[in-house]
C-alpha cells in the first residue's frame, strides 16, 4: 500500500476513534480485541435516551432517563400533570429507585443497575382506563418482549401482573389510575424486570419476599436492560394500536 492510500485511512480510523472517545465519555464501555477489533459492552445511561427515540415507531415520544429516583411511578404522574395529553406514551427509565413500590402499597426492593425500572404514562378520553385491560396488555408486552430476546426461556405469566420462569418471579406489573387536576382520566404503567441481578445480590430484605426471584442473568441470558427497553416499548406499540389480543399462549 502507497502512502497515499496511508493517508486516506487516517482521517476515517481518527473520525472512529474520537467516536469511541465520545460514547465513552458518555458512559458506554467497550472491549477492545487486536484481531476482532472494537465490541461494544455496555450502553451509557446518556445514549438511552437517544436510542430509544431512534427506535422507536412513535415520533414524538417523551422520554426520561435517570440515574436515581424516588420513584418512576411518581415521576410520569407529575408528567402527566404538566403535560397533559401530550404525556401519553411518556416513559421515564431509572438506574435505581429509591422508594420503588409495588402492589397493595408493598416495596418494589432492587439493586442499582440491576433491574429494569420504567414507567409509562396512558392519557385516555372517557371515565375508565379499565385497569385490568392495561395490567394484561402490559404483561402480554413484557412477555413477548422477553421470548424475543430470550427464545430459550419459558415464559408464563403469572395473572394478573407477574412474569415468571420456572415458577420464579422475573418481572412485576404496576398499574395505578387517577385523574389529573385537568380532568384526564390517566394510568402510569409501572414495570420492573429482573435483568443483571445475581444470586450474590439477593438481599435479607428480598430473601424475605413471598416469590421466589430469578433475573434473566441468573437463567443463563445476557440480556441488555436498553434492547429489553426498547422492546417492551415497541411491543406496547403495537398493543395501542391493535384492536384484538390473544392471551391463548399465556
Amino acid at each position: 500500500m502507497c502512502s497515499s492510500d496511508l493517508s486516506k485511512l487516517v482521517c476515517p480510523v481518527q473520525l472512529i476513534c474520537n467516536d469511541i472517545d465520545g460514547l465513552g465519555a458518555l458512559g458506554c464501555r467497550f472491549e477492545f480485541h487486536p484481531q476482532a477489533g472494537v465490541r461494544l459492552v455496555d450502553y451509557g445511561l446518556n445514549t438511552w435516551s437517544d436510542y430509544l427515540h431512534w427506535c422507536d415507531e412513535r415520533p414524538g415520544r417523551h422520554i426520561e432517563i435517570y440515574e436515581q429516583t424516588s420513584s418512576t411511578q411518581d415521576v410520569v404522574r407529575r408528567l402527566i400533570h404538566s403535560l397533559g395529553r401530550s404525556a401519553d406514551g411518556a416513559v421515564v427509565i431509572a438506574n435505581d429507585q429509591s422508594c420503588g413500590r409495588g402492589r397493595l402499597g408493598r416495596k418494589w426492593i432492587s439493586s442499582p443497575g440491576c433491574s429494569l425500572l420504567m414507567s409509562m404514562a396512558r392519557v385516555m378520553p372517557g371515565s375508565s382506563l379499565g385497569g385490568d385491560h392495561l395490567i394484561l396488555v402490559t404483561a402480554m408486552s413484557v412477555a413477548r418482549a422477553v421470548e424475543k430476546l430470550a427464545p430459550d426461556l419459558d415464559v408464563k405469566i403469572k395473572w394478573p401482573n407477574d412474569i415468571h420462569v420456572g415458577g420464579h418471579k422475573l418481572a412485576g406489573i404496576l398499574v395505578e389510575q387517577f385523574v389529573a387536576e385537568n380532568g384526564l382520566v390517566c394510568a402510569v404503567v409501572g414495570v420492573g424486570v429482573n435483568v443483571e441481578l445475581e444470586a450474590g445480590d439477593v438481599s435479607s430484605e428480598l430473601l424475605r419476599l413471598e416469590q421466589p426471584l430469578t433475573s434473566l442473568k441468573m437463567l443463563g441470558q445476557n440480556v441488555n436492560r436498553l434492547l429489553l427497553a426498547a422492546e417492551i416499548i415497541a411491543q406496547a406499540e403495537i398493543d395501542r394500536k391493535s384492536t384484538r389480543l390473544n392471551s391463548s399462549h399465556w
